[in-house]
């Protein structure tokens, strides 16, 4: 999620009622969901990947998909059911936190050494945990009117 949605306020979209996925989920024709495969022949059939913002960097984005196929490939896993439901829920916010604990997102990163892969990462959370701060402690103008209103 830190390199699918790497700024704040990307995490702007991942709110109840949006179509933006909030779970790690696949269906079909289904738009709240991760991985959507949509309807049609199968001679046009793909797969979108959903999570990944506009203003994601695309050359990262691409990394982590293909890294993600590799190691769903090697491992031989068998995806879980399609999900029928929407999903409606709120979006996280210790991404960064996660990243820096997952060991499948530190070898995931499409960096073939494994010294730079150490020093992108570690300088990647440090810029990320910097902007979670930053973005915390901005009081909009929407804020106070939302404050003066419910006074």
């Amino acid at each position: 999620m830190a390199v699918f949605a790497p700024h704040a306020n990307s995490y702007r979209r991942f709110r109840a009622m949006s179509y933006a996925p909030v779970a790690p989920t696949w269906g079909v024709n289904n738009r709240s969901v991760s991985l959507r495969v949509p309807a049609g022949p199968p001679a046009s059939r793909h797969v979108e990947h959903r999570v990944a913002g506009a203003d994601a960097n695309p050359y990262l984005v691409a990394a982590l998909v293909l890294a993600g196929m590799l190691r769903a490939s090697s491992a031989a896993s068998i995806p879980a059911r399609p999900s029928r439901q929407w999903i409606r829920a709120g979006a996280c916010r210790r991404v960064a936190d996660a990243l820096a604990r997952g060991p499948g997102a530190r070898g995931g990163i499409g960096v073939p050494c494994r010294r730079v892969r150490a020093e992108f990462l570690e300088v990647f959370l440090a810029v990320k945990r910097r902007e979670c701060e930053k973005f915390g402690a901005l009081v909009t103008d929407r804020d106070y009117e939302w404050y003066l209103d419910g006074a």
